[in-house]
C-alpha cells in the first residue's frame, strides 16, 4: 500500500493556500483599520498596537519547534517509519505545551501591569485592554499549538486539510471581529 502523496501537487496547493494567506493578512491589516478605527477610540486603538507587540515578543519564546517537527515528521513519512512520526507528534506536543504554559505565565503576569506600562488612567479603557490583552494571551498560545498540528500535517504532506483549515479559520475570525465592532 503507498501512503505517499505527490510532491507536485502537495506544492501546488501549498502555493495556492500561501497566495490565499497573503491576501488574508492584507485585509486584516488594510482593509480592516478603518473599521477599526469607526469603532474603537483612538487612544485604546493605540494601546492595542502596543499590546501587539508585547505578545509579540512573549510570543519569542517559541524557538520555531514546528519547523523542526515538520522536518522530521517529513523525514519519518519519506521513510515510511509510522513510529517514529508518532514519537515526534508526541515529543513536540510535550515541548509545545511546556512553551505554551511558559507563553501564559508571563503574559498574565504581563497583563497584571499592562496599565502602568501603557499609562492607562481611565478605568474602563484599563478594564477593556487588560480583558482584550488576557484573550489576545490565550489566543497566542493556541496559535502555537495549532503551528505544531500544522507541521506535524505538512510533514504528511497534507496540504489541502491545513490550507483549507487555516483559510476558514481565519475568515471567520475577520467575520467574527466585524461582527463583534457592529454589536453594541
Amino acid at each position: 500500500m503507498n501512503l505517499l502523496i505527490s510532491r507536485r501537487r502537495t506544492t501546488l496547493w501549498n502555493l495556492f493556500f500561501n497566495y490565499v494567506a497573503i491576501v488574508i493578512m492584507i485585509v486584516n491589516g488594510v482593509v480592516m483599520v478603518p473599521l477599526y478605527l469607526k469603532f474603537i477610540q483612538l487612544k485604546i486603538y493605540g494601546a492595542w498596537l502596543a499590546t501587539g507587540n508585547i505578545l509579540f515578543w512573549l510570543t519569542i519564546i517559541d524557538p520555531g519547534i514546528s519547523s523542526v517537527l515538520q522536518q522530521r515528521v517529513a523525514m519519518a513519512y519519506g521513510k515510511k517509519n509510522y513510529r517514529e512520526i508518532n514519537e515526534y507528534l508526541s515529543g513536540g506536543m510535550i515541548i509545545t505545551t511546556a512553551i505554551i504554559s511558559i507563553v501564559l505565565i508571563f503574559g498574565f503576569i504581563v497583563a497584571r501591569i499592562l496599565p502602568t506600562m501603557l499609562n492607562i488612567t481611565k478605568d474602563n479603557d484599563m478594564f477593556i485592554i487588560v480583558q482584550a490583552f488576557y484573550f489576545a494571551v490565550i489566543g497566542s498560545s493556541l496559535m502555537i499549538v495549532s503551528f505544531s498540528f500544522t507541521a506535524v500535517n505538512q510533514g504528511l504532506q497534507s496540504s489541502i486539510g491545513v490550507g483549507i483549515i487555516y483559510i476558514t479559520a481565519n475568515i471567520i475570525g475577520i467575520l467574527m471581529t466585524i461582527i463583534f465592532l457592529f454589536k453594541d
